[in-house]
This record gives C-alpha cells, sequence and structure tokens, in this order.
C-alpha cells in the first residue's frame, strides 16, 4: 500500500508541475498593442494543458489507497526495527 501511494504521490506531483509549468507559460503571455493576448488560440491551449494535468493528478491520487496514520506509523516502526 505505502508502495501504491509512493507511485501515486510521485505521477501527481509530476502532473502539478505540468500544470504549474503551463500557468506560467499562460501567465507570461505576450499582449498586442490593444492588452489582448497576441495568440489566444495559443494561451488557451496553455491552459488546457494545465487543466488536463490537474485533472489526471486529481484521478491518480483518488486512485491510490492511502495508508492510515496507524499504518504510517506500524511501517515507520518496521522500518527502524530493521535498523541497529
Amino acid at each position: 500500500m505505502i508502495e501504491e501511494a509512493a507511485a501515486a504521490t510521485d505521477a501527481a506531483s509530476a502532473l502539478a508541475s505540468e500544470a504549474a509549468d503551463n500557468l506560467a507559460a499562460f501567465a507570461g503571455g505576450t499582449f498586442n498593442g490593444f492588452g489582448l493576448f497576441s495568440d489566444p488560440s495559443q494561451q488557451r491551449a496553455y491552459l488546457a494543458r494545465a487543466a488536463k494535468a490537474v485533472t489526471a493528478a486529481l484521478a491518480a491520487m483518488d486512485a491510490a489507497r492511502w495508508p492510515s496514520p496507524a499504518e504510517m506509523r506500524e511501517a515507520e516502526e518496521a522500518a527502524h526495527a530493521d535498523q541497529p
């Protein structure tokens, strides 16, 4: 279960980073002399990719079984029991 949650954590983190990159690209968009996006279709594409990445990150988290605090304590105790 911890391995499953770790994989979901990695996936969600990578997808959140992808979303952040697309939002940063959106925020850095260029404007024309009227204050409008010079390339609105590109700006929309950045937002769409960010939304898709966020949706996928949420799905990865929802699909995983997350250990309870008690299960985490047990796992930590077991990991420390193996150490001298």
